[in-house]
């Protein structure tokens, strides 16, 4: 395991794109289901709130659940994709999907507890939802790495958060990413999109 480089990080994963074109799918899938989910909530929960109809803190935990299951889903998607370009070999939207589907089940249990857990960190209170997202994001690319199971896992990607120094890394992208979530409409999937590739290549690359 080593320190991130961010820079590295923040432009890399885009020049890998432009040389294989099927890493653009996973975050783009992200994409397309994060903003329809951006579009259900402003219909379903914002715009009755401004009608005086109440707003739902079920409805906005409902909504962060979904939107972080499906990042964390495409999480382990590509982050099989970055693990075989960086390790020389070739891969294909078909043989990533092939190689998570093999440890499906605990990388599914995976990503429904942090989804549950972040979410409920960003509802309550907006921070402990940040740093418990830094701490639990390194799970799945590291399971899908290394193909561990949940416990090993954990233990690997904490060792990767605290011993190797790497949370303050991990902290920038996820506030530019939050950052840029907060733009109107398209902010949930453009996040999205991003979040899931410099996270799984820091992951990837790095642990």
């Amino acid at each position: 395991m080593a320190r991130i480089d961010l820079s590295d990080t923040l432009q890399t994963p885009f020049s890998m794109v432009s040389k294989k074109v099927d890493l653009l799918i996973p975050p783009s899938v992200a994409f397309i289901l994060n903003l329809l989910l951006e579009i259900a909530m402003r219909r379903v929960i914002i715009r009755p709130y401004y009608f005086g109809m109440g707003g739902s803190k079920i409805g906005w935990f409902t909504f962060e659940l979904l939107n972080f299951i499906i990042s964390f889903l495409i999480l382990a998607w590509i982050s099989a994709m970055f693990d075989d370009l960086l390790n020389g070999r070739e891969t294909s939207l078909k043989d990533s999907w092939n190689r998570i589907s093999t440890n499906f089940g605990n990388i599914l249990i995976v990503s429904l507890l942090i989804s549950v857990i972040v979410a409920l960190g960003f509802i309550l209170y907006v921070i402990p939802g940040v740093i418990i997202g830094v701490i639990l994001t390194p799970v799945i690319p590291i399971m899908v790495k290394k193909n561990l199971n949940i416990q090993d896992s954990m233990k690997e990607a904490t060792n990767f958060v605290f011993q190797d120094g790497n949370f303050w890394f991990l902290l920038v992208i996820y506030v530019i990413t939050l950052l840029i979530g907060l733009i109107p409409y398209i902010g949930t999937a453009v996040s999205g999109f991003l979040f899931t590739l410099w996270a799984s290549y820091a992951c990837v690359k790095f642990s």
